[in-house]
Parts: structure tokens; C-alpha cells; sequence
């Protein structure tokens, strides 16, 4: 949900997400991600952006979820 709410924010913004190379497989063809790179290969320099959303994804889900009727985590 919040690649989704991004993109339709800033559809102008490249999303790039850095994760573990294990779970590139999985998110290669979401619709919201423009790129996926390994989080070992992350350069901050690199982004005008960086956001570290490892523990705000479930604050996310649990104040928006109510609003997704579709590929929820829960």
C-alpha cells in the first residue's frame, strides 16, 4: 500500500527499493516499484530521497489498511 499511495502522490518520483536479494525474485514485478537493487548496494549519496521504512510499513498498514479492500498484509 504505501508504493501505491507514493506513486500516486509524487508520479513524477522514480521508486527505488533496497532489499535483501532474496526477495527481489517476489517484488520484480510490482506495479509501484520502478527499481529494485540489493540493500547491501545502497549509496545515500545516490537518491534525493532515502526513506527507511522497515518498521513504518505495519505503523502504515494498521492507520490505512482499512482503506485497502485488496492485497492487504493481514
Amino acid at each position: 500500500m504505501i508504493f501505491e499511495d507514493l506513486k500516486n502522490k509524487y508520479p513524477q518520483f522514480n521508486i527505488t527499493y533496497a532489499v535483501p536479494e532474496s526477495y527481489h525474485q517476489i517484488l520484480k514485478d510490482h506495479p509501484f516499484i520502478d527499481r529494485i537493487i540489493d540493500c547491501k548496494d545502497v549509496n545515500k549519496h545516490n537518491y534525493r530521497i532515502v526513506l527507511n521504512i522497515t518498521h513504518s510499513c505495519l505503523k502504515y498498514e494498521i492507520m490505512n489498511g482499512k482503506n485497502c479492500e485488496k492485497n492487504r498484509s493481514d
